[in-house]
């Protein structure tokens, strides 16, 4: 977030519309197994979630971190939605 990273082909970001909870929406989901399967159907990459981007000079820069509570259960609700949702299975 300090160098303003910008999303790429290997890096995206998800900003968690309610932090508060480790709950995830179905749109949140819907985006985190789109996002692992383009990852899976290349060179691999990073998605962070918890950090707000906005988009300057046509790509996404990180600007702010976003905590989100209950990181735990939010782990293994991420874990649950790829092994669901992405085929291949992805491993890490």
């Amino acid at each position: 977030v300090r160098d303003e990273t910008p999303e790429g082909l290997h890096l995206e970001y998800k900003r968690k519309a309610d932090p508060t909870t480790p709950v995830l929406s179905k749109d949140e989901r819907r985006a985190i197994a789109e996002a692992v399967s383009a990852f899976a159907n290349s060179d691999g990459g990073t998605l962070v979630l918890g950090v707000g981007s906005e988009t300057r000079n046509h790509a996404d820069i990180a600007v702010e971190i976003v905590p989100i509570a209950g990181i735990d259960q939010l782990r293994g609700e991420v874990r649950k939605i790829v092994e669901l949702n992405v085929s291949p299975q992805v491993r890490g």
